[in-house]
C-alpha cells in the first residue's frame, strides 16, 4: 500500500513535474480504507485484527508498485514508509467526513423563486388575511369597473328580441339566426361590441321594424361569440345601462338608431331600503320553493347594496310576463320598481306554497293507501300460512261455490266470475 504511493510519487517525478507538486503526498482510495480500518481497530482494543487489502487491489498492472507488493502478515501492520518533509502527519478524512464546500461570502446566492431580496437588516413586512382580502376586493372592483365602462356612440345598432327583456347588470345568452341579425353582430364585433337590445311588442313578427319595438331598452356589450355548425351564432351579452331610442337612422341591412342614456332615479330613504329588504326576503323564500332557481341567487341578492341591482336580479331570474318585464324597465324610479315587483313576489309565493301544500297532502294520501294495501296483503299471507280464512275470503268462497252449483250459461258464468274477482280485489 505504501509502496503504491511511493511508486506514484516516483512516476510524477520521472514525468517532469515540478518539485513542489511532486513532494505533495496524496493518499490513494485503498489507503483511506486501510487507515479507517486501522483507526476502528485501535478504538475497539485487543482481540480484533486489522483489515488490509489483498494483493493486486492497488496499483496499475505492470508497474513497479505492483511487482514489489507483498502481503503483510496477519495481525501486523505494513511497514511505515518515508513521507516527504511537507507531508501531512494525520490521515486524510473519509469522504463522509469531508467539510462542505465553502462559498464566497461576497457572492450573493440567487433566490430560485425569483423574489427580490430586501436590504440587509430590514425584515419583510408580514401580511395578514385582511390585507390579502382587501387587495382581492380592490382588484375585483377594478375589473368590474373596466368591464362596465363604455362610451355611448352617436348611433347604435338595434337588435329586436322576442319575449325577452335584457336588464342592466344582467349576463344573458342569446341565439342569433336571421341574416340581418348576424350582419348586425358582425358589424358590432368590428367596433366597440356595443348593441342596443329592445323587446318586440309582438313575438310573431319575423322582421320587426321601428314601430314593432319598444322605445326603452338596454345597451349591452358582446362578451363572447360562438359560431355554431348550423350557421347560427351564440352570443353572451352583458347589460350596461338603460337607453331610450330617439329616432331610427337605418332599417337596412339592420336597424340603427340615435339613442341616449336614460338612468333611473335612485332614492336613498328609509322606505326604499325597507322595500329592498322585503323584496330580498320574498325572493329568498321563492328560491327555496322553486327548483329551477339555484341557491346562489339568494346569496347574491342578500349581498347587493344597490336597490336597482336587486330589482334587476329578481326580474332576470323569475318567470314573468313580457309586459311586466318591460314595465319594470321603463319605470324611472327605483322605489316604483320595488313597489311593482313586491306584489308579484307575494302572489307567486302564495301560489307556490299552496301548490306545495297540495302536493304534500296528495303524497300523504298516496302513502296511506299504499301502507294499507301492503298491510292487507301481509295479513292475507299470514292467514294463508296459518290455515286460517278471513270473513271476506269465506264469503267469496261461498259465492264461488254457489256460482258453480247454479250451472249458469257460459256468458252468465263468465260475468259472475268477473264480478266475483272485482269483489275479491276490494279492500
Amino acid at each position: 500500500m505504501h509502496d503504491d504511493a511511493v511508486g506514484r510519487e516516483q512516476d510524477a517525478q520521472g514525468s517532469g513535474a515540478k518539485g513542489s507538486l511532486a513532494r505533495k503526498w496524496l493518499p490513494s482510495a485503498a489507503e483511506v480504507v486501510w487507515l479507517a480500518g486501522a483507526t476502528r481497530t485501535r478504538a475497539a482494543g485487543a482481540g480484533e485484527t486489522d483489515e488490509s487489502p489483498a494483493s493486486g487491489d492497488i496499483g496499475p498492472a505492470g508497474t513497479d508498485a505492483d511487482a514489489d507488493r507483498s502481503p503483510a502478515p496477519a495481525g501486523e501492520r505494513p511497514p511505515e514508509r518515508e513521507r516527504p518533509p511537507d507531508a501531512p502527519t494525520e490521515p486524510a478524512p473519509l469522504p463522509d467526513q469531508m467539510p462542505p464546500p465553502t462559498r464566497d461570502s461576497d457572492t450573493p446566492t440567487p433566490d430560485p423563486s425569483g423574489a427580490s431580496e430586501l436590504p440587509p437588516g430590514e425584515p419583510e413586512a408580514p401580511r395578514d388575511a385582511a390585507s390579502d382580502q382587501h387587495d382581492a376586493d380592490e382588484e375585483d372592483e377594478r375589473d368590474e369597473s373596466e368591464a362596465t365602462a363604455f362610451e355611448l356612440p352617436d348611433t347604435l345598432p338595434i337588435l329586436p328580441l322576442k319575449d325577452t327583456v335584457v336588464y342592466p347588470f344582467a349576463v344573458v345568452p342569446l341565439g342569433v339566426g336571421k341574416d340581418r341579425s348576424k350582419r348586425l353582430i358582425d358589424d358590432a364585433m368590428r367596433g366597440a361590441r356595443l348593441v342596443g337590445l329592445v323587446a318586440q311588442k309582438d313575438a310573431d313578427i319575423e322582421h320587426a321594424g321601428p314601430a314593432d319595438c319598444f322605445r326603452i331598452g338596454t345597451v349591452a356589450r358582446i362578451a363572447r361569440l360562438l359560431r355554431m355548425p348550423d350557421g347560427t351564432i351564440q352570443v353572451i351579452v352583458q347589460g350596461l345601462d338603460r337607453i331610450a331610442i330617439e329616432d331610427y337612422t337605418e332599417e337596412d341591412p339592420f336597424l340603427r338608431a340615435h339613442v341616449r342614456l336614460a338612468p333611473e332615479t335612485t332614492e336613498s330613504d328609509t322606505e326604499t331600503e325597507a322595500l329592498k329588504r322585503n323584496a330580498i326576503v320574498l325572493f329568498q323564500r321563492m328560491v327555496s320553493l322553486v327548483q329551477y332557481l339555484p341557491n346562489e341567487l339568494a346569496v347574491n341578492a342578500l349581498n347587493l347594496d344597490d336597490a336597482r341591482e336587486v330589482v334587476y336580479l329578481i326580474a332576470s331570474s323569475v318567470q314573468m310576463e313580457l309586459e311586466l318585464r318591460q314595465q319594470l324597465l321603463e319605470l324611472d324610479s327605483v322605489r316604483a320598481k320595488l313597489e311593482k315587483i313586491t306584489p308579484f313576489l307575494n302572489r307567486e309565493l302564495e301560489v307556490l306554497e299552496l301548490g306545495k301544500k297540495i302536493q304534500s297532502q296528495a303524497q300523504e294520501e298516496m302513502g296511506k293507501a299504499q301502507r294499507e294495501y301492503f298491510l292487507r296483503e301481509q295479513l292475507k299471507a299470514i292467514q294463508k300460512e296459518l290455515g286460517e280464512e278471513s270473513d271476506e275470503a269465506a264469503t267469496i268462497n261461498q259465492l264461488r261455490d254457489k256460482i258453480a252449483e247454479a250451472h249458469l250459461p257460459e256468458e252468465a258464468a263468465k260475468e259472475a266470475q268477473r264480478e266475483l274477482a272485482r269483489l275479491e280485489k276490494l279492500p
